[in-house]
């Protein structure tokens, strides 16, 4: 009797991973296909299209800032695969089919958990999107950027300095922000609908969103806005005028890529504490007591890291 016990152990652990595994997909798939995040998605693309259209001086600076120095036009896109997962998490919930669902041998636990391993998803379109970027504009041979060359000589026309353009490649950790902070947003939708039973919540979104958009595009310079998903690692000095229609440039006079790699591990580590605070609606093991502990360890000390690394633009 023994024996067989024995032996047909490990295959009992197998039902459970393949039914994760399906569930996963099939959250996926209805992640995706939510109009609001192919609408926003749709919608993000365009505005890069336009956006690079609109530029015709290649010594702008634009891919460098659009890929790595300040990655806002991702935003958009965050906040479709927040309202999208929320959609799709509380989807039964406002169907009238959660009884039905929580028959299932699967169980409510093990529904959020592949809802929350979902998001994985639209984070892998983003990366796709900065993937295809750094392709187009060979981002490993350099992106054109303009710096600020000799700080101590000021003029009435530019009271900053001389600038020159000088190709800079952008680093690892910029380059990742724009995915890990999609992630975040998505299982920001995840925690909200897990926790909270309305949608209303979501008609904040707009003006939270306008409000992220413009203090990371405008760089306003407080320090609680490395505390934000998305962050500008441009040390900016000002803006030059290039011809006499008045196309102008951003002048950077460095980049905080130290402080956004702390900024890439605050991102980790919020990912680890909406993980837990998901999960923690269904089951509080000591699994996930322990991912919320370490995420809230690592997002305090990345945080503490971030500002004491920044140098802030003048």
């Amino acid at each position: 009797m023994s024996a067989t016990a024995t032996a047909t152990a490990p295959t009992q652990a197998e039902p459970s991973l393949v039914q994760l595994r399906g569930l996963v997909g099939f959250e996926a798939r209805k992640l995706l296909r939510q109009p609001l995040f192919l609408g926003f998605a749709a919608l993000t693309v365009l505005f890069v299209a336009i956006y690079l259209g609109e530029t015709t001086n290649e010594r702008t600076g634009v891919w460098y800032t659009m890929l790595a120095g300040s990655p806002v036009q991702f935003i958009p896109l965050a906040a479709g695969v927040l309202m999208a997962a929320n959609m799709a998490v509380s989807r039964s919930r406002h169907d009238g089919t959660d009884d039905l669902f929580g028959s299932m041998p699967s169980g409510a636990s093990r529904r959020v958990l592949a809802q929350v391993a979902a998001v994985a998803w639209p984070t892998a379109v983003t990366a796709g999107l900065v993937g295809a970027g750094i392709v187009v504009s060979r981002a490993w041979s350099g992106l054109p950027v303009a710096v600020e060359t000799n700080p101590g000589t000021e003029s009435v026309d530019y009271p900053m300095g001389s600038i020159d353009a000088t190709d800079v490649t952008p680093s690892l950790a910029e380059l990742i922000q724009a995915p890990l902070a999609v992630a975040v947003f998505g299982l920001i939708g995840v925690v909200l609908a897990v926790w909270i039973r309305t949608r209303l919540i979501l008609l904040v979104l707009p003006v939270l969103v306008m409000a992220h958009l413009t203090i990371t595009s405008w760089a306003i310079e407080v320090p609680w806005r490395w505390f934000l998903p998305f962050v500008s690692s441009e040390q900016q000095v000002g803006s030059v005028e290039i011809d006499a229609g008045g196309t102008t440039y951003s002048v950077v006079q460095g980049f905080n890529t130290t402080a956004v790699a702390w900024h890439d591990l605050y991102l980790v580590g919020l990912l680890a504490v909406f993980t837990g605070l998901a999960l923690m609606r269904h089951q509080r093991n000591r699994l996930v007591l322990s991912a919320l502990v370490a995420g809230g360890v690592v997002t305090i000390i990345a945080g503490i890291g971030q500002l004491a690394t920044y140098t802030p633009s003048l």
